[in-house]
């Protein structure tokens, strides 16, 4: 099914074979159409089909995407052939039923965060989905700032390293680019926890294992979901804060910084990365380095590896699952009865 093509050259100047995934997509809102393009960027992926349920969105995707097939029914998209891999974009309560459609068409998958909102769902998606290749998109698997950290905790420059701190910050919710998308903004599905905070507890789980919940956290419910969350994890002697809110005039925030006995870093508007020894603050990567681009194009070069080799470099939905659970945990405990 993997299609062979030649883009590269050797020292001898004999043409080497690159492969091509052949993608399907499901889920045309705005992350489904940000990883359309920059597919089209990756000369690994084909992006040969897509499909929503809704018309709206279909016309939309069909506009900036005139040489995609748009499929008009979820039946004619799973019959689509020669497909390698499927980008589920869907809201979060439906990635269970995509994905194994997608798996009874013989489709590999990588499915957007959180992997779900029903944890026995959930569960079963991550027993039924052994052997066979799974991908998902936390964006701390592969952008540039969160591998420098974890290489710079890994050759101790930090010292003695105590614990994270997250913090979050959004004059609205959803935000602006996502509007479209009224799930985000429902408790059933939505909210920051599950959308923003997911992926720093991933990262706090990559840098620090496994995270257990200190205490009860305290959340107060706005009209339609979450509008403040303070939450304390433990992993091992270490510990991670967070405190995220919704609400005011201002620039949004999404921070973490984690703390070292000898320097520490602090991860800033999502991609960037500073470093203190104590006086102010300094930056660790260049402009292109901070680029939300740059980590979104890293992510698929990873994918792409892993398609290749088989060899894991993204997270699987046993990793997303603990994700998935931990928020769950928080938001539960302030909606029980």
């Amino acid at each position: 099914m993997l299609e062979f093509f030649s883009e590269v050259s050797n020292q001898k100047g004999e043409q080497i074979p690159m492969t091509r995934f052949r993608v399907a997509i499901v889920g045309l809102g705005a992350v489904g159409q940000r990883f359309a393009s920059l597919m089209a960027e990756n000369p690994t992926f084909e992006v040969l089909v897509a499909f929503d349920l809704h018309e709206d969105a279909r016309a939309n995707f069909r506009k900036n995407f005139p040489d995609i097939t748009i499929a008009e029914t979820e039946h004619d998209f799973y019959a689509h052939p020669n497909i390698d891999l499927i980008y589920v974009a869907t809201p979060p309560a439906t990635h269970a039923t995509q994905v194994g459609l997608a798996q009874r068409a013989g489709w590999k998958v990588f499915c957007e965060k959180p992997l779900g909102v029903d944890l026995a769902e959930s569960e079963q998606l991550v027993t039924q989905s052994q052997g066979f290749f799974q991908a998902v998109n936390f964006v701390y698997s592969g952008a540039p700032n969160a591998l420098e950290v974890e290489r710079l905790m890994s050759h101790g420059e930090l010292g003695a390293v105590t614990g994270a701190s997250i913090h979050l910050q959004f004059s609205q919710w959803p935000r602006a680019f996502q509007g479209h998308a009224g799930w985000l903004a429902g408790r059933e599905q939505g909210g920051f926890m599950r959308e923003v905070g997911s992926h720093f507890l991933y990262l706090c789980q990559r840098l620090f294992g496994s995270l257990a919940l200190h205490g009860t956290p305290l959340v107060v419910e706005g009209k339609h979901s979450e509008d403040y969350v303070s939450a304390v994890w433990y992993a091992g002697a270490r510990y991670i804060t967070l405190e995220g809110r919704v609400g005011g005039v201002g620039s949004d925030r999404a921070q973490m910084t984690i703390l070292g006995d000898r320097k520490s870093l602090r991860i800033d508007h999502w991609y960037g990365l500073y470093q203190t020894l104590g006086d102010g603050w300094d930056p660790v990567l260049d402009e292109q380095q901070s680029e939300p681009r740059t980590a979104y194009a890293n992510q698929l070069n990873l994918l792409s590896q892993q398609l290749i080799d088989g060899k894991k470099r993204l997270a699987d939905f046993s990793e997303a699952l603990h994700v998935q659970r931990l928020v769950e945990e928080v938001l539960q405990s302030s909606r029980r009865g």
